[in-house]
């Protein structure tokens, strides 16, 4: 092996989320695949009564998608985002990140907007988690910007 290789066992710090729009991808086309067969289109998808069909539509509601353009559009920004926010935190404040974002944005979002009497599709899912992540980002960036804090405060 070559001196300063790393070992390609080595998982790069900044992997998750390359993992997660792998899976936002693969989701979608097992979304798209599902419609299909079921002679739909994917909107119509997240409307399904059928219950064991509406649950599993539920659970991965935070990863899910109407369209091609809303996918590529929602990881335009989460691309960045996300490796920016990745950089910058631990790898478990991320993933616990992600998936609070995903649960807020499909189950509490929709129930305020039924609480004040908007309408309302199956939720935000991975678009929330997009803008949640587009708002950390921006909250990482003004406390780098500021610098460290001064150590009496630490004190």
């Amino acid at each position: 092996m070559a001196r300063g290789r790393r070992p390609t066992t080595d998982v790069p710090a900044e992997s998750t989320t390359l993992l997660l729009t792998f899976v936002f991808v693969a989701l979608f086309r097992l979304e798209q695949n599902a419609a299909y067969a079921l002679g739909i289109t994917t909107r119509q998808l997240v409307t399904v009564d059928a219950f064991p069909l509406r649950a599993i539509v539920q659970l991965l509601a935070p990863a899910l998608h109407a369209t091609a353009g809303h996918l590529v559009s929602t990881l335009v920004w989460f691309v960045p985002f996300g490796y920016f926010l990745e950089r910058r935190t631990t790898r478990e404040d991320y993933v616990a990140f992600v998936v609070l974002a995903g649960l807020v944005t499909t189950m509490l979002v929709p129930a305020a907007l039924v609480l004040l009497g908007l309408p309302v599709g199956l939720g935000v899912g991975a678009s929330g988690i997009t803008h949640a992540l587009v708002g950390r980002g921006r909250a990482v960036r003004v406390v780098d910007l500021r610098g460290p804090p001064p150590q009496e405060v630490l004190r």
